[in-house]
This record gives structure tokens, C-alpha cells and sequence, in this order.
């Protein structure tokens, strides 16, 4: 079934303003809602927008600047959000949802440059922006016809968990810097996820387990670096999502205003707006796989039932290693 006009959400992400108002008309005059259409200049307020959106479509320019103080236009930058995209992706993946990018820049003409990004599935369409000025009404119709292809594709992605590269390199150092979280996520996390494999397995309810663990590591993290502590905190009683998700941004140095919806700088970072992203998702999953009951239906509902995979448990697990390597160089650099 096609998504109507008026569900489509869409993120422009090009740094000639001309050029981004002409899309946003282009959009608007289609049946676009205005509220569902989002822009950036730079690299790194698409990303933002990414994160907090989930939007269905990125129209996205090649050539763009990182942040708004740069006056270098490069790919690379571009590049920045078709990983972001990835990644996001990967992670909806539970949800049957996935953000497709249209490219529309002048350097698709160059058959190399779409030769760079036959390998991602992400990447669905090239359109050269300087056809609009050539022929504006085939140009249209050609993206429109795309734009709907797109929000009807289904990308597949494996979440796979190379265990052993995890506890040789990603944890090998938190052994010595806190034993008991090493032990939660080595024994209690990663040992639980190994059972999955064995025969007669009761996968459902492992997997549940390893999701509530994986939330409750967040926790941990992050009180522990609250109370700066170097004992876990035994209480049975859970945060609840908004709390540990205004905790998360709040080390991110930053602060969410849910009157005027945007966020304020505060002071400085200790994790990365993209590990913090992933860890409150990952104690999302888990306060649904907890909390949830039977027959709710919740329109933010990520489980469609209560039989948990175990692809659900390697995305819980996958979500927290960026927290988690970033808490590592946090105590390593106190």
C-alpha cells in the first residue's frame, strides 16, 4: 500500500539555500506537508535531524560542509550521513521502518561518483539538480515516482555479533578498570547470548533476558559515572525511560526542551550524541521487553509480539557498545 503525501516525512540536506527552498516549494506543491519537510546547510545538522526525525526520504547533495562554521565542501561529509543513515537503519530494523537517500547533485553526472555507492542499498537514485532548471516538470515527476518506490523498499539488515573480536578488543581494557561491569557484560550478557545457539534452547526467553540486561548496563554506565562509583548499584527498582533518556542527553552536554523541542548546549561532552542515541534505544527495547503488556497497543510499540529472536537480543547487545567503549576511555582518561 502507498504511504499518502501528507505521511511522507523528508530531509533536505543541501548548503545552497536557494536551492533547499526551491526543494521545500517543490515538496509543498506536491502534497508534502511543510511539518513533515526538515533542511539543513551542513553534514552535521542533517545528522541531528536524522536522529530525532527517522525521516522517510533524505534528499541528499553531495558536496556539502560539515558543520556551519566550515568552508570545506566535501563528499566526505555527505559520506558522514549515508553512514548515519546505515546505522539507523540497522537499528529500525525492528520496526520494519528505513530512511532511503535520493542523491540530487551536479556530480552525478560523473559515472565514478555513482560507481562509489553501488554497494549501498541505502543509496536508491542518482538526479542531477541542474535538470530542474533543463526540464522542472519531468524532473519532478521522475522524483516523485522514486520517492514512492523508496518508502515501499524493505532493506534487510544482519545484526551479527563477532563475540570474539568483542572481548579482545572492545572490552580487553574494562577488565582492569572496572572487574564487575566486565563481568556483567563478559559472563552475565555475552555468555547468555552464546546459549542461543545450543540445542532446545528456549531462544525467547534468553532473549528477553539479554535485552533487559543490555538496558540495564546502560544504568550502570550511567551511575556510575553520576556517583563515580566502583560498585553497581544493586537497586531493583528501574529508571524509567524519560529519566534515563534526559540522563543520557544531559552527558552529552546537552539539555532537551520539550516545550520548544530543541536541544541546549550546557557544557561539555562525555559521550558522543550518537552512543547515547543508540544506549537510549537500547533501554527502550528493554522497558518495552520488561514492561510491556500483552495486547497493548501502543502506537510506539517496537515488539510486535512477545516472542523475542535472536536478532533481537544482537541489536540490544550492538546498541550498547558504543556506550560502552566510550565509557571505557572515559575511566581511562579521569
Amino acid at each position: 500500500m502507498k504511504k499518502p503525501a501528507e505521511e511522507i516525512k523528508i530531509l533536505i540536506i543541501e548548503d545552497d539555500q536557494p536551492k533547499r527552498e526551491e526543494m521545500v516549494e517543490i515538496l509543498r506543491d506536491k502534497g508534502i506537508k511543510l511539518s513533515n519537510v526538515f533542511t539543513a546547510g551542513y553534514a552535521e545538522k542533517g545528522i541531528e535531524i536524522l536522529e530525532n526525525e527517522l525521516p522517510d526520504i533524505v534528499l541528499l547533495d553531495l558536496k556539502i560542509p560539515y558543520n556551519e562554521e566550515s568552508i570545506s565542501i566535501k563528499t566526505e561529509n555527505s559520506n558522514k550521513v549515508i553512514r548515519e543513515v546505515e546505522r539507523l537503519n540497522a537499528i529500525r530494523n525492528l520496526e520494519n521502518l528505513s530512511t532511503g537517500i535520493i542523491i540530487i547533485s551536479a556530480s552525478v553526472a560523473d559515472e565514478g561518483v555513482r560507481n562509489n555507492y553501488k554497494h549501498t542499498p541505502e543509496v536508491v537514485d542518482f538526479f542531477d539538480k541542474d535538470e530542474i532548471a533543463i526540464n522542472k516538470e519531468k524532473f519532478i515527476s521522475d522524483l516523485f515516482k522514486k520517492i514512492q518506490q523508496t518508502i515501499e523498499r524493505d532493506f534487510k539488515h544482519e545484526c551479527k555479533i563477532e563475540l570474539k573480536e568483542i572481548r579482545n578488543t572492545k572490552l580487553s581494557r574494562l577488565k582492569k578498570i572496572h572487574q564487575n561491569l566486565y563481568e556483567r557484560i563478559t559472563i552475565d550478557l555475552l555468555e547468555q547470548f552464546e546459549k542461543l545457539n545450543n540445542k532446545n534452547a528456549n531462544i525467547s526467553h534468553i532473549a528477553e533476558s539479554i535485552i533487559g540486561l543490555s538496558g540495564r548496563i546502560v544504568e550502570d554506565i550511567i551511575n556510575l559515572i553520576e556517583d563515580d562509583a566502583y560498585e553497581l548499584v544493586a537497586t531493583d527498582r528501574a529508571d524509567n525511560y524519560r529519566s534515563v533518556r534526559e540522563k543520557l542527553t544531559f552527558l552529552t552536554g546537552r539539555s532537551y526542551d520539550y516545550d520548544k523541542k530543541n536541544y541546549t548546549k550546557i557544557g561539555n561532552s562525555i559521550f558522543s550524541r550518537k552512543s547515547a542515541h543508540y544506549a537510549t534505544l537500547a533501554y527502550k527495547l528493554r522497558s518495552e521487553a520488561l514492561h510491556s503488556k500483552e495486547g497493548d497497543s501502543k502506537n510506539d510499540k517496537i515488539f510486535v509480539n512477545s516472542r523475542y529472536t535472536i536478532e533481537d537480543a544482537a541489536i540490544s547487545i550492538n546498541l550498547i557498545m558504543p556506550l560502552i567503549q566510550e565509557f571505557i576511555e572515559y575511566k581511562k582518561n579521569k
